[in-house]
């Protein structure tokens, strides 16, 4: 890795200008823009998934960026753990399986990135019996919109 990503490089004007925003204030009551969306495939390899979805988090430096308190940022290793979050619905009844989908839906609809910390995504994955479907909430501090265009290419 570049020694420079390691001791931190400038931010740009729009990202510092949105990094200033988010941590000038109350947290909480701080407007953040995030990518949300909802993938269900019928025929799926969940293990080579898996293995692609994390090299692509770590081949691509900025999905693995984190603010610096000095107004730099830096791209962090690559990332050791998995980034998934799984969750088995196929035994469950119908009613339990919505319960399970709308406080995970609200929880990432209602989350708040620290651009500070890794990571910058949530991933999450519910297996049912006809289809999985996945719900990727993003940073958009962490990542430009031409690329985010193209995660819906992986799912295809």
């Amino acid at each position: 890795m570049n020694n420079s990503y390691n001791t931190g490089f400038p931010m740009s004007d729009m990202r510092k200008a949105y990094w200033i925003k988010i941590t000038d204030g109350i947290l909480e009551n701080s407007s953040r823009m995030q990518y949300y969306y909802e993938y269900e495939l019928s025929k799926f390899n969940l293990d080579k998934f898996k293995i692609a979805w994390n090299k692509v988090v770590n081949r691509h430096d900025m999905l693995r960026i984190v603010a610096l308190d000095d107004g730099k940022q830096q791209i962090l290793d690559p990332l050791e753990n998995d980034l998934f979050i799984y969750t088995y619905l196929q035994e469950l009844e119908q009613t339990k399986k919505q319960e399970i989908y709308d406080a995970i839906q609200d929880k990432l609809l209602h989350r708040k990135f620290n651009c500070s910390e890794l990571p910058q995504l949530d991933f999450h994955s519910l297996h049912d019996t006809a289809a999985t479907k996945f719900i990727l909430n993003l940073n958009m501090w962490a990542i430009d919109a031409p690329s985010v265009n193209t995660i819906p290419l992986v799912f295809s």
